[in-house]
């Protein structure tokens, strides 16, 4: 198992890129946020212990209270 980072993984590739990992069996960290994308494209995943949504903003440095 490994672990990913999908920016922009509420998109539409995003979210085809991330079921197909958690799907290998793989750990995923989605960062978006969703300005130009939706949530409901990774609702499917949110029940998923292997996944991990951050809402944020990758243009802007990511606090160090965020971890995944």
């Amino acid at each position: 198992m490994s672990k990913y980072l999908i920016a922009g993984g509420a998109g539409f590739i995003g979210s085809n890129l991330t079921k197909r990992l958690l799907t290998d069996g793989n750990e995923v960290t989605v960062i978006d946020n969703l300005l130009t994308s939706q949530k409901s494209n990774i609702k499917e995943f949110e029940d998923s212990p292997s996944f991990t949504f951050i809402d944020h903003d990758v243009t802007q440095p990511i606090p160090d209270d965020i971890t995944a």
